[in-house]
């Protein structure tokens, strides 16, 4: 009788531990999903912080491109529209006065 008590002492103590292993690997496991989950966000908003940054550029430099373009085809700064290849800016300020 003696023996079976010690039996079913130890079978309950390694049951315990395994449970208790059990739990510890599933909180470790859940810990690394949540980091891995952290670590997405942050990569994320990182992604998102440079795609908003190369559309600033790209805005910047459109609105070079149309100044460049607007000099390149002579075009009268107040008013944006094309006062032909002959008159420039200049001409057409002369000859307003």
């Amino acid at each position: 009788m003696e023996m079976r008590k010690a039996r079913l002492r130890r079978e309950m103590r390694k049951a315990r531990l395994r449970r208790k292993m059990m739990k510890t690997t599933l909180r470790t496991e859940m810990m690394k999903a949540t980091l891995r989950r952290e670590m997405m966000k942050a990569t994320l908003r990182r992604e998102m912080m440079k795609a908003t940054l190369r559309r600033e550029m790209k805005r910047e430099q459109k609105a070079e491109m149309t100044i460049a373009e607007a000099c390149k085809l002579k075009l009268c700064q107040p008013y944006r529209r094309n006062q032909g290849s002959i008159q420039d800016h200049k001409t057409m300020e002369m000859s307003r006065q």
